[in-house]
């Protein structure tokens, strides 16, 4: 979406008495989630890490809108949606809007979130031209939201010698989509950094236990949240994990996260080299 598309977006009116309900277990998918909503003025966001705990909150509390991801431990979101349409549930709106986001952009994916009730989806990472969108639509619009003030990007001092790679790091994609929130952006990459760096030990024990099915959890995550830091290369890498773990190859997958590893220490040299303030780096 261009620039001025996203920002009209922006400035149109969300109701003050919005309430979100966002469904995620990765923190940074989350934090992306709420920093681009609180920036189009959906200020009251209520948030649960999996369907079981959603569910429970469901039956004592009304949303106007569900974010709902698809793949998360203890019940997933297609288990989730279906008890909210379930009207022998004791959820107490069983026809609150509910949006898939799912980190597979899959005709047969958005068709299973069709198919267990969901009013529409969003593919991981965020765009946010097209979540504040799905907000609009699926909330009523009253009020004005606060004016967004963005910084301008910083320009980076490039010696002879630095090699930027956007696809390791894709520095500008992840400004655009954060909207220049450069306090929410540097949150998110430490806490990124600190995640995967357990994610990666979580991916070795379970390797060591031969649970195929913690292994593709683990690098279903990974997947999702490297695309909403603007890591292609890692999304590439922890999808590869993914599939091999759900083809049941076992063999491959050791050097596969390897690989990962060497392009997550490239996506760290990435970010140092944009952002060396970083409290990581220092």
């Amino acid at each position: 979406m261009k620039k001025n598309g996203l920002y009209s977006l922006i400035n149109e009116s969300p109701p003050a008495n919005s309430r979100i309900l966002l469904v995620e277990d990765s923190a940074i998918n989350r934090d992306v989630a709420i920093g681009i909503m609180k920036n189009a003025g959906y200020l009251s966001i209520t948030v649960c890490i999996n369907g079981f705990e959603a569910i429970k909150m469901l039956e004592h509390e009304t949303f106007n809108l569900i974010l709902m991801d698809i793949q998360m431990p203890e019940m997933d979101g297609f288990k989730a949606a279906s008890i909210v349409r379930d009207p022998t549930s004791h959820v107490l709106d069983h026809q609150a809007p509910i949006i898939a986001i799912t980190a597979n952009a899959t005709r047969e994916d958005h068709q299973a979130c069709m198919q267990a009730g969901m009013n529409d989806y969003i593919s991981k990472p965020f765009n946010p031209g097209k979540l504040i969108s799905l907000l609009h639509k699926y909330c009523s619009v009253n009020n004005n939201p606060p004016a967004i003030q963005t910084d301008n990007t910083a320009a980076i001092q490039q010696s002879k010698n630095t090699i930027i790679d956007n696809e390791a790091f894709d520095y500008d994609g992840i400004m655009r989509r954060l909207l220049n929130d450069s306090e929410l952006i540097e949150t998110i990459l430490c806490m990124f950094i600190k995640d995967s760096k357990m994610q990666i030990d979580i991916l070795k024990k379970a390797l060591t236990e031969k649970d195929l099915s913690k292994i593709i959890l683990r690098a279903h995550t990974l997947k999702g949240a490297s695309s909403n830091v603007g890591a292609e290369k890692l999304r590439t890498a922890a999808s590869t994990i993914e599939v091999a773990a759900r083809a049941g190859n076992t063999s491959t997958i050791p050097d596969l996260i390897v690989q990962y590893e060497e392009e997550f220490e490239k996506f760290v040299n990435q970010v140092r080299l944009h952002l060396p303030q970083l409290p990581l780096f220092n």
